[in-house]
């Protein structure tokens, strides 16, 4: 009955780890394939999708890492535990400083009656990518209108900032059409 236990809980975990590559190759497969139709993830599900697939390899190393105890010395062991320790952790710095900086908030807002998904950037200075609205998980990956809303650090969708701002709309080239300035 034991026998059958660990069998099941090897079956379970070589499902995972089968499921788990074929998540990590398609991924980035689906991802090329909506760049070359004009698509991509929009910032949280893509950091979502990034995260899931570290975790899962992260759980695969442990899982492997603790189903080879005591098959192999313990001095080798002790070694490639503490460098996937050092591995955990440095993944860990690495993706929070990542985070800092990486992540734009993005809002979905209507400009002219249409939807669009604005995606902020502002450190020094309040730039806003807009970009065509395909739902809550996909964005056109072209620019296809441009706001400069002018000096700060603020996010004038979710401040009460109020100010002016510079629009400049762009055809399918990328090519500016139209400027306008207005209100926020």
């Amino acid at each position: 009955m034991d026998r059958i236990v660990k069998i099941e809980e090897v079956s379970k975990l070589s499902a995972f780890f089968r499921n788990h590559c074929i998540f990590t190759a398609a991924f980035p497969l689906v991802y090329l394939i909506l760049n070359i139709v004009g698509l991509t993830f929009r910032e949280v599900p893509l950091f979502i999708l990034i995260g899931w697939t570290i975790l899962g390899w992260i759980a695969i190393f442990w899982w492997w890492w603790f189903k080879t105890y005591g098959k192999m010395s313990h001095i080798k062991h002790f070694v490639i535990g503490t460098i996937g320790i050092a591995l955990l952790l440095l993944t860990i710095l690495v993706s929070a400083f990542i985070s800092l900086f990486a992540y734009n908030p993005d809002h979905v807002v209507q400009i002219d009656g249409k939807k669009y998904v604005a995606e902020v950037r502002s450190f020094t200075h309040v730039n806003v990518d807009y970009y065509s609205y395909f739902g809550p998980v996909l964005r056109g990956n072209r620019v296809v209108i441009y706001g400069y809303f002018g000096r700060g650090g603020f996010d004038p969708y979710d401040s009460n900032v109020h100010g002016t701002v510079k629009y400049t709309f762009y055809d399918d080239n990328c090519n500016p059409i139209e400027t306008r300035t207005g209100s926020f």
